[in-house]
């Protein structure tokens, strides 16, 4: 089980490596263009979010079936 600090650099590390803006990601992800803004202002999600997060950054089809749903 990951901190909240160490879920947020997974995150931080994702959208460097990919180019991705914090609003963006979290407008995919979470219907929520501040998700990560909030994260870095200390926001704990829930372990169903943590997980869900993880498993679209780790396969990154996952994330871009979710990017692709963003631009329709």
């Amino acid at each position: 089980m990951q901190t909240s600090a160490e879920f947020l650099d997974e995150i931080e590390t994702f959208l460097r490596e990919n180019h991705i803006a914090p609003s963006r990601f979290g407008r995919v992800v979470m219907d929520d263009p501040t998700f990560v803004f909030a994260l870095r202002k200390g926001r704990v999600p829930s372990l169903d979010v943590c997980a869900r997060i993880s498993k679209i950054i780790s396969h990154h089809a996952g994330w871009a079936k979710y990017a692709k749903k963003d631009q329709e």
